[in-house]
């Protein structure tokens, strides 16, 4: 079990800038309850979830994560690069993505950051059912301390691709 104390600093990645009320209850809650220092990394600087988190003060800094064009693959290196550079300059300790792009690209930069717990968060098991995306997620898998999956099915799909259960959690 981990223990954190009130120094953390917690950064989730959330592929959407609208929405997510979940990820800003948590953000919120991590803040004022435990009193860690959270930040939230979106994919541009408009929606619900950022006026969300600028009204009540949470730090979030915008990142795009790209599409599945031919021409965003060839950017996705230096995309990671920087968000590493930023996770290094914010000396983060957790990082948690959700959702596939913020996912590969959080998990990579979060490795070569060394940010000490890397977490991902499966909101279904879309990605693991496509032979390529799966492909892509099995290979860096390894990269996360561990993989939350959203229900049973998941948590299955990745025991089937070689994650130890000691490397899964499950939270619905």
């Amino acid at each position: 079990m981990l223990y954190f104390n009130s120094s953390v600093k917690l950064c989730y990645l959330v592929d959407t800038a609208a929405g997510a009320a979940w990820a800003f209850e948590q953000l919120r809650d991590l803040r004022n309850k435990y009193g860690f220092a959270v930040t939230a990394i979106v994919p541009n600087s408009e929606g619900s979830l950022v006026d969300k988190l600028r009204t009540a003060g949470i730090p979030f800094h915008v990142r795009s994560f790209g599409s599945t064009s031919l021409s965003d693959i060839w950017t996705l290196p230096f995309k990671v690069i920087g968000l590493a550079r930023l996770f290094r300059r914010e000396r983060f300790d957790v990082v948690q993505t959700h959702l596939f792009r913020s996912m590969v690209m959080g998990r990579l930069a979060a490795w070569l950051a060394d940010v000490p717990v890397r977490l991902a968060m499966i909101a279904g098991p879309y990605h693991l059912e496509a032979h390529t995306l799966r492909w892509i997620d099995r290979s860096t898998c390894w990269m996360d301390t561990a993989v939350i999956a959203s229900c049973e099915y998941t948590r299955r799909l990745y025991n089937r691709m070689g994650v130890a259960d000691t490397q899964l959690g499950l939270f619905y």
